[in-house]
């Protein structure tokens, strides 16, 4: 079962069934009288457009900027500490010298203290983006899964011990 959230799946409808062999991705609606092909995620990953569909919907995420301006921010932020290793400090600093900064920090619900965040160098992962880049790797981990289930299971436990190492 995907992790995707299921305002971003992406459905395919038809008022006649589709013509060709069976596909486990296609079924028929009874409510609304129409058959629903799931494109993403797809019930049978298979091939190259499972992979195009969740790219896709990564980047709709758009988290790669949101990460981009807190790193930027965060640096600067650092420059103007005594203690550069004080996240909170810097957090704090961040929201009360630069207005742009409190819009990115609430757009990607920065936590300021008591929850997770990974910090690599100068770089700060939030919590959203942790959760997002979660589910693309769940996702990845059931498309994999489709054709060896062992690489599957490999590949989520490489997943999981990136994941708790920090």
């Amino acid at each position: 079962m995907s992790l995707v959230p299921r305002k971003d799946w992406v459905l395919k409808r038809h008022a006649i069934r589709p013509v060709g062999p069976d596909d486990p991705n296609t079924f028929f609606d009874k409510s609304a009288r129409e058959w629903i092909t799931m494109v993403f995620p797809s019930l049978n990953p298979s091939g190259r457009q499972s992979v195009t569909q969740l790219e896709k919907w990564l980047a709709k995420q758009n988290i790669d900027s949101h990460v981009a301006a807190i790193a930027e921010s965060a640096a600067e932020a650092r420059r103007h500490m005594s203690n550069p290793e004080d996240t909170l400090a810097i957090a704090e600093y961040m929201v009360s010298s630069h207005e742009g900064s409190l819009a990115v920090l609430q757009k990607v619900a920065l936590p300021l203290e008591g929850t997770s965040m990974l910090c690599h160098t100068d770089t700060w992962v939030p919590f959203q983006a942790q959760q997002v880049y979660a589910i693309a790797f769940h996702e990845i981990v059931r498309q994999v899964s489709t054709h060896c289930v062992e690489r599957g299971v490999l590949l989520a436990r490489c997943v999981h011990a990136l994941s708790h190492s920090h």
